[in-house]
């Protein structure tokens, strides 16, 4: 990574997450969301949380891109099998991510 990230760098980060994801951009999201992850993979003191990948699977959710449903599921799978090998209490699926994801399949064009 290009610096060591803080923690109010992650938190502003998830705000541009939430901004591309509410746009329909997930590519962007998940630009940012690699960083962070790229960074904590180096040892830094930064975490994710179930939060960030709902927000990432949000924006594929709203997006128009082909395939965007099973790429949120792609993601929830991600944080699923993380939460199982880690334990960590951060990365466990929770209701919105749930939410999120119906909302993935839901808005999938069926054609």
């Amino acid at each position: 990574p290009m610096g060591a990230l803080t923690m109010v760098d992650v938190q502003e980060a998830r705000s541009l997450m939430h901004a591309w994801a509410k746009r329909g951009e997930p590519l962007q999201v998940e630009l940012l969301l690699k960083r962070i992850i790229d960074d904590q993979n180096c040892g830094s003191d930064v975490f994710l949380s179930t939060r960030h990948y709902s927000i990432a699977m949000d924006g594929w959710a709203k997006s128009d891109y082909e395939g965007s449903a099973e790429r949120a599921q792609e993601i929830h799978d991600n944080i699923k099998k993380m939460h199982e090998e880690t334990q960590n209490s951060a990365l466990a699926p929770s209701v919105i991510s749930y939410s999120t994801l119906i909302s993935a399949w839901i808005r999938q064009d069926p054609s």
